[in-house]
């Protein structure tokens, strides 16, 4: 199974891919500011953090990183 990263997983379509990937057997590590609050079930960790913040070796250890973080409404998201 594959060590997969969302960022800006506990945002509005973090929350759906996140869901979506628990359904089909994978447990994702969630990195998110929670800006805008956090919509996933309580059973799932989130790193409260921003992905500025991030070094290298946070990011090693997963084989996929999947980049949802960004402001909403914001022209550079």
């Amino acid at each position: 199974m594959k060590n997969i990263l969302v960022t800006g997983g506990a945002g509005y379509i973090g929350t759906v891919l996140t869901k979506s990937l628990l359904k089909r057997g994978y447990k994702p590590d969630i990195a998110d500011t929670l800006w805008y609050g956090n919509y996933l079930p309580q059973s799932i960790d989130v790193k409260k953090v921003n992905i500025c913040d991030l070094k290298q070796e946070d990011i090693e250890p997963y084989d996929v990183v999947i980049f949802l973080g960004g402001v909403s409404n914001d022209p550079m998201a």
